[in-house]
């Protein structure tokens, strides 16, 4: 018996009798010479069991469980040999942008081996506001790993289970300020279990690191853009802390995401139509915040009427433990874009005097009059660069780009800065997302466009409401018009519908069988982030309806669509040229049967 069809075809017997084995499960289906071109020699069709259904009926359990054994089989990437049980690193050199390296291995769970950490330094090894942040990322992880060497050159990380949680607390130290740690707690804290809720204490505001004026003033709507809850999405300013002693306290909330981020267009800046600021002043003169709010203003005022900088002076506790002042600035445009700057001055101590002398950290101590003029032109620059976040927030709105899910997100922003330049490179490498970008010479802008990596928050607690099949979620949903329904994972989209066909080789008593087909992606790599998880099979779900007889033949393929070629899916999926879906309609359409005792009951 020959079949035309290239699809498995298992399972199959008479609904009137006991089932039988037949010759067509134990042959090899015969694939026409095209679609074995298409399919067998460039990619790697699947083969699922089907089986007879009776009208109306759900499919059965093994049909989802398929979806389920070909996860498990591509699953296994970069992490853990599961056979060897060793863990496989990913090697990087230097202390540069380690901060944001961290971030990303927690995030695509990822092993890093970190070598020749300043290793030519006079002071070689880890800094102390990189232990600290180790420290904190442990503290809202799981089951994760730090093993630093001796020297503080070396540094083997490997990510956990992102928790959250609350009541946390944490001190950040002296040597940078809060906002160092802002941004790696923000998005860890989206993709956490349970929301997070921490009392940071350190320094507010220095020259180093935004301030946190400025984070709870524009970072945090900025999250807004790409589908962030603003529920529980709040920083509270307990105490002011200035450098060299600190002294401040910050409550930072932070929800997590249901599911994943939401992809943004977001390429329209608008015109600047108001500016908002704050001053801050921790133990010294009230007068100061005023003088800075009358420098800056003189600046605006020739170019925008809407201005209003208000005043926030500290005194004894909540002052913090060192005398200091600064401004923070944010342009709001009609588009709603954000775009911020600050700058904050710091007086030292009497008997830190000399130790400040003779170190890299000596602040610069203007007047106010020339801190609110410095400012303000740092905020018009910021605003004729273009662009709809400032320079600061670069990274962070490419971070946010690639971690959406596989949908294009385009953005427009002025000069792109080392940071960013740097931050685009860690996202290649940790995510496999390549942005393309493509310069505005008409308004000196550059747009940006990029696919989501597709990150989700595995870690979050799922409703009790859907139905678990090995342990991953799914829903129930109906295909071909609902004349069907089955349980399928929450991993799997459905597409389309595509419609009804007759298939001419399938007949009964004369009449041709009823094909009626549906097209769904499904990643392929299970539980797994970063590359893997970009990894999309095409799933192509065909229903073969034999009029007059009250059966259904459910027959599926797979088609990989998108494949890292650096994962270790590549190794056994491949990634190629894709099939179209009307090969498999085609296939279908020609399906041939030549015993129709496959479907017709014995005379």
């Amino acid at each position: 018996m020959e079949s035309s069809i290239p699809l498995a075809v298992a399972g199959l017997h008479r609904p009137e009798s006991p089932a039988r084995p037949h010759p067509l499960l134990h042959r090899r289906v015969g694939a026409c010479s095209l679609i074995f071109s298409l399919v067998h020699r460039r990619l790697r069709l699947q083969r699922l069991n089907c089986a007879f259904i009776q009208r109306r009926v759900g499919l059965s359990p093994s049909s989802s469980a398929g979806l389920e054994g070909l996860a498990a089989a591509e699953g296994k990437g970069e992490g853990e040999d599961e056979s060897m049980g060793k863990t496989s690193y990913m090697k990087l050199q230097g202390s540069r942008q380690l901060r944001q390296r961290l971030v990303l291995a927690t995030l695509a769970t990822t092993p890093i081996l970190v070598e020749d950490i300043r290793s030519d330094d006079t002071s070689p090894g880890l800094r102390p506001y990189e232990v600290s942040l180790l420290r904190l990322i442990e503290k809202i992880s799981d089951d994760c790993t730090v093993e630093i060497s001796e020297t503080g050159t070396k540094l083997r990380y490997k990510p956990g289970t992102l928790m959250g949680g609350k009541y946390l607390v944490h001190d950040c130290g002296l040597s940078r300020s809060i906002g160092y740690f802002l941004e790696p707690l923000i998005l860890l804290g989206l993709f956490g279990k349970k929301p997070l809720s921490i009392r940071l204490k350190g320094i507010t505001n220095d020259t180093k690191d935004p301030s946190v004026d400025t984070f709870r003033m524009t970072t945090l709507h900025m999250l807004k853009r790409f589908g962030v809850p603003l529920e529980g999405l709040e920083m509270k300013i307990e105490s002011r802390g200035a450098p060299p002693l600190g002294g401040g306290e910050v409550i930072l909330g932070v929800p997590i995401v249901p599911s994943s981020l939401t992809a943004t267009h977001w390429v329209d800046e608008g015109m600047v139509k108001s500016i908002r600021g704050v001053t801050f002043s921790t133990r010294v003169s009230p007068q100061i915040g005023n003088r800075m709010i009358y420098a800056a203003r003189g600046v605006f005022n020739r170019f925008i009427p809407d201005v209003h900088i208000f005043t926030d002076h500290r005194s004894g506790p909540s002052g913090g433990r060192s005398p200091g002042y600064g401004v923070s600035l944010v342009a709001e445009t009609t588009s709603g874009c954000l775009i911020s700057t600050d700058i904050a001055v710091s007086y030292p101590r009497a008997d830190e005097t000399n130790a400040l002398e003779d170190s890299d950290e000596k602040p610069e101590l203007l007047p106010p009059e020339d801190v609110g003029v410095q400012v303000a032109s740092m905020l018009l620059a910021e605003i004729e660069q273009g662009g709809v976040v400032d320079s600061t927030h670069q990274g962070l709105l490419f971070l946010l780009c690639a971690l959406c899910p596989p949908d294009v997100s385009k953005v427009c922003v002025g000069k792109l800065t080392p940071y960013g330049i740097e931050t685009l490179r860690n996202i290649r490498d940790f995510l496999g997302v390549k942005f393309v970008i493509k310069p505005d010479p008409t308004t000196n802008t550059v747009i940006l466009k990029c696919v989501g990596c597709g990150m989700k928050n595995l870690s979050r607690k799922h409703s009790s409401s859907s139905s678990k099949m090995n342990g991953e979620d799914c829903v129930q949903r109906p295909l071909f018009g609902g004349a069907i329904s089955s349980w399928f994972p929450l991993r799997l989209q459905i597409l389309e519908h595509s419609g009804t066909l007759e298939v001419e080789g399938l007949a009964s008593l004369n009449s041709p069988a009823i094909a009626t087909t549906a097209v769904g992606l499904v990643a392929i790599a299970k539980g797994r982030q970063g590359r893997e998880a970009q990894n999309l099979v095409r799933v192509y779900v065909a229903n073969l309806r034999l009029k007059g007889i009250s059966t259904d033949v459910v027959i599926s393929a797979y088609e990989p669509i998108l494949i890292n070629p650096l994962s270790e899916s590549a190794n056994t999926v491949g990634a190629g040229v894709a099939t179209v879906a009307e090969a498999f309609k085609l296939a279908v359409t020609s399906f041939k049967v030549h015993d129709c005792n496959l479907f017709c009951s014995e005379a």
